[in-house]
């Protein structure tokens, strides 16, 4: 079957290399579509409480509005210059807002100021792009800093590619026969890196960090597939003057090495689809797909491209490096034993080291503001709104955290209930200021539970209220026209019943009359009257009572009354039905007090006496302070002030637009908030990410959630994944190496038929994990989550191809030679082909862990690097002794050679 293959491969290379040419160029055209999603959250397991939570959030929320944020610090400002600064950030083209409080520590550290610009528009669109070139430009002299809070993995840019590609043919040139070799192997994994990245289309999306690393690992973990084949056909072009016939042979030959080897490392990568974090079978499917590629274009592309440049290879023949490693075939036979005793020390000891180092399940980028201006940690509630009780009362517990900055929730915000004052302090903040005094909300409150029932007054009250609200209630004075208004100060002289019955002089009560009595009744009618009134026995004082009795009561003063318009009688006849009321001090509804007022002016209807018992009703039994929701507030002023004629006097077109204006918004903000079933609260907190004051807080509200809540409550954030992640890791790392262990095993067995061998080669490989795991314990502080399972797969699968390597050489060489012969034989048959590889694979994902700057690819890349070359070292020089000291377990009897030494 396999000379088959290689003879139709070799017979039709022209076809299949244009076939293959034509599918690079499909994986080009295709990658340019492929959907790369930046929201790692779309990766959590189905039964994750985060994942179930943003579902429904996402459900019960369909037009949650959010915005993208760049967090800005200047240095060096003064008072006026913050405000300057925050007034030229809001001008800038394409920003929403900017939070900025001139008197919050949040916002103010010693010399330095933030502001936290939103935006609408995406983090890599031409407006975000304008306005990072508007901050460069329009505060150029000062000094400023800004970090964008984008949470996707960037490009990785291509001076990143330029390294790599140097340091790929820098191997290549260094390894390889011919100088011409670098680029046949670059052409065929180019090939199939695209390939593979067009047929990501097949998988509907790849997650960022995926699409970041992919090629840079693809090419790392096949590169050996090229130098294997190659190798093969220079030994067959050696023996073989005709090049089609050597590489058939050396296509068959090198096809259960290149398809072993991809095995391992398939298997490797699959065993990822197992994480229950979806980024893991993201991760695996690509890079599984992308090296089963590889095998197939180094199995069609690379033979095509060695013959048609055959010629050119002879001619660009050079010394490949050969690293000379007799002596560490004698060392490692010498020291056999001793190895292997290492080899359990290295195992045991790296094993209990690598416990002490911390799991990592969040990674920060460097951050210039945030190392002054702790970011915003966001956790968000989602819960049913039967629990908005508890929901309530839990966010204030949060509000006493001296880490928590607020708390916005409907029973935070909109449906908190709050005085007057608070109401009307919010009224004024919001966007044009509502001006509304606290009397009038506390009116309206009252009004709404206690109805348009406005009791009764006696007249005296009614006059005194007028007067007094008059005099210092500006929103009261609002229910009167100008002329009542003017006249409200003056009736209040009627109010006190001892006042009217007072004896005055002429001069003192026509003082009282002033304003109020009828046109042409002055000092001097006043003194007139007092004459007749004195003329006819009377003293020469009156009350007001007197008075005016005594002029609409005797005969004599009908002629005086007689030469008065009608109206003025009328006004006598008004204050002596006033004075008769306040003196008889008898309670009166408002329809009552309404006619007895009714004689001195117009002005006071029937729609604005009730308004007025109703305002008195509320300030004598309002206490103590009444309460009501923004909401509630909202509610009242859209409904009763815009609509009860009773209002009309304080409501002008301005102050009409503005409240529709605010209750829009209002329905806006409480549509982010609450939804027909579910309702969401945001904590934000200046809590680390991670940290075990983030856990202990996480877990103070699972708490208490799980012992008050009376429905389900999900809790949603970056903090709150590494605290699900943390609960679960163990178990699944422990699951995650099993199964891979296992694959490896499986496969590792069949291969050569033996059940030391898998063993010693697992074992040397997951002692490199231990090594890793440790080694970046120690430079990092801790190991990052994702990078150590992935790791695991990557070294297990891919790393245990150069043990293998070297194992099938010893055991090949084993059956004709002695083990020391062996040794050296199987150092020579694998040196170059683990140095070029392994190089490759260490070298190029260093280089990418240093000049990359996104944090997680970096991670996952340098740990890979530091796991590959910590295999390597043990596969070169501590599996040649084990594998000296085990002679009799890896080979079979009869395929031994006699000699043992």
């Amino acid at each position: 079957m396999l000379k088959k293959t290689s003879s139709f491969i070799v017979n039709h290379r022209i076809a299949v290399l244009v076939l293959m040419l034509v599918l690079t160029v499909a994986g080009a055209v295709g990658s340019r579509f492929v959907t790369i999603n930046e929201d790692l959250t779309k990766y959590l397991p189905d039964d994750s409480r985060m994942k179930i939570g943003m579902d429904l959030m996402d459900e019960a929320f369909p037009d949650l509005e959010t915005s993208n944020t760049i967090r800005v610090m200047v240095d060096d400002l003064t008072g006026p210059e913050k405000a300057e600064v925050l007034e030229k950030m809001a001008s800038i083209p394409g920003v929403e807002s900017v939070d900025h409080d001139p008197l919050s520590e949040e916002y103010n550290r010693d010399n330095h100021t933030l502001y936290v610009i939103h935006m609408s528009c995406g983090y890599d669109s031409p407006e975000a792009q304008t306005i990072a070139a508007e901050l460069e430009a329009r505060f150029s002299g000062r000094s400023i800093v800004w970090q964008d809070d984008d949470p996707s993995a960037p490009i990785i840019p291509l001076r990143v590619y330029a390294v790599v590609a140097v340091l790929l043919l820098a191997v290549l040139f260094t390894m390889c026969g011919s100088w011409v070799e670098p680029f046949l192997f670059l052409a065929s994994i180019g090939c199939a890196v695209l390939i593979n990245t067009g047929t990501n289309l097949l998988l509907g999306s790849v997650s960022s960090v995926t699409n970041s690393m992919a090629a840079i690992l693809q090419m790392g973990l096949s590169m050996d597939y090229s130098v294997i084949l190659m190798n093969r056909y220079r030994q067959e072009r050696q023996a073989e003057p005709d090049k089609f016939r050597a590489m058939k042979k050396a296509w068959s030959n090198a096809f259960s090495s290149v398809a072993s080897s991809s095995l391992t490392t398939v298997a490797g990568l699959l065993m990822l689809v197992f994480m229950s974090f979806k980024i893991g079978a993201d991760v695996g499917l690509v890079l599984a797909k992308g090296v089963f590629i590889s095998m197939v274009c180094v199995l069609t592309i690379l033979p095509a491209l060695i013959l048609l440049c055959d010629r050119l290879l002879t001619k660009t023949a050079k010394k490949a490096l050969h690293v000379p490693m007799d002596w560490a075939a004698r060392f490692s036979h010498k020291m056999r034993y001793g190895l292997s005793v290492l080899f359990l020390v290295l195992f045991v000891g790296f094993y209990f080291l690598q416990t002490q180092t911390g799991i990592a399940y969040t990674l920060v980028k460097d951050d210039a503001v945030a190392d002054v201006f702790p970011k915003r940690n966001t956790v968000v509630l989602v819960y049913e709104n039967q629990d908005e009780p508890c929901l309530t009362e839990l966010s204030s517990r949060l509000e006493q955290d001296k880490n928590v900055s607020s708390v916005m929730g409907y029973g935070t915000t909109l449906g908190k209930p709050c005085t007057a004052e608070e109401l009307a302090a919010m009224l004024g903040e919001m966007g044009g200021g509502v001006e509304v005094s606290p009397d009038l909300i506390n009116l309206l409150i009252y009004q709404s539970h206690a109805g348009n029932a406005a009791g009764t007054m006696t007249a005296g009250e009614f006059l005194s209220f007028l007067s007094e609200r008059m005099e210092h209630d500006e929103s009261f004075s609002a229910f009167l026209d100008d002329e009542m208004r003017s006249q409200a100060g003056l009736l209040g002289r009627f109010a006190n019943p001892e006042a009217l019955q007072k004896q005055l002089t002429a001069e003192e009560l026509a003082g009282v009359l002033a304003g109020i009595a009828p046109e042409g009744m002055d000092e001097s009618a006043v003194k007139t009257v007092f004459m007749l009134h004195g003329a006819q026995g009377g003293g020469d004082t009156m009350s007001l009572s007197e008075f005016v009795d005594f002029i609409l009561s005797d005969p004599l003063m009908s002629g005086f009354l007689g030469s008065a318009p009608p109206e003025q009688t009328q006004i006598l006849s008004g204050i002596k039905a006033l004075m008769d009321a306040v003196i008889g001090n008898q309670p009166y509804s408002g329809e009552e007090m309404l006619k007895i007022i009714g004689g001195l002016t117009d002005r006071l209807d029937k729609t604005s006496i009730e308004m007025l018992y109703l305002y008195k009703e509320c300030m004598d039994h309002s206490q103590p302070p009444q309460t009501a929701s923004p909401e509630e507030l909202f509610r009242l002023l859209t409904g009763n002030v815009l609509t009860d004629p009773r209002f009309s006097a304080l409501i002008d077109a301005d102050l009409r637009a503005k409240l529709s204006e605010g209750q829009a918004a209002l329905a806006s903000g409480k549509a982010q908030l609450v939804s027909d079933r579910y309702a969401r609260m945001i904590v934000t907190t200046t809590y680390p990410e991670e940290s075990d004051e983030t856990t202990a807080f996480l877990a103070d509200i699972d708490k208490y959630l799980s012992d008050n809540s009376g429905g389900e409550v999900y809790l949603i954030g970056n903090s709150v994944m590494a605290y699900e992640m943390q609960k679960s890791f163990d178990r699944e790392l422990l699951s995650i190496t099993l199964l891979t262990a296992l694959a490896i095993f499986l496969i590792v067995a069949l291969t050569f038929r033996s059940l030391a061998v898998p063993v010693i080669l697992v074992l040397m490989v997951q002692c490199g994990v231990y090594i890793t795991v440790t080694v970046t314990g120690i430079m990092s502080g801790s190991m990052y989550y994702l990078a150590l399972l992935i790791v695991e797969c990557i070294l297990m699968g891919a790393t245990i191809d150069y043990g293998i390597l070297y194992t099938n050489y010893y055991r090949e060489h084993r059956k004709t030679a002695g083990v020391l012969e062996s040794l050296k034989r199987a150092y020579a048959g694998s040196m170059h082909t683990i140095l070029t590889s392994g190089c490759v694979l260490v070298l190029i994902t260093a280089a990418v862990g240093r000049l990359f700057e996104d944090a997680t690819v970096t991670a996952i890349v340098r740990t890979i690097s530091i796991g590959s070359f910590s295999v390597i070292l043990l596969i070169l020089f501590v599996l040649p002794g084990v594998l000296a000291a085990c002679d009799r377990l890896v080979t079979k009897k009869n395929d031994r050679s006699g000699d043992a030494s």
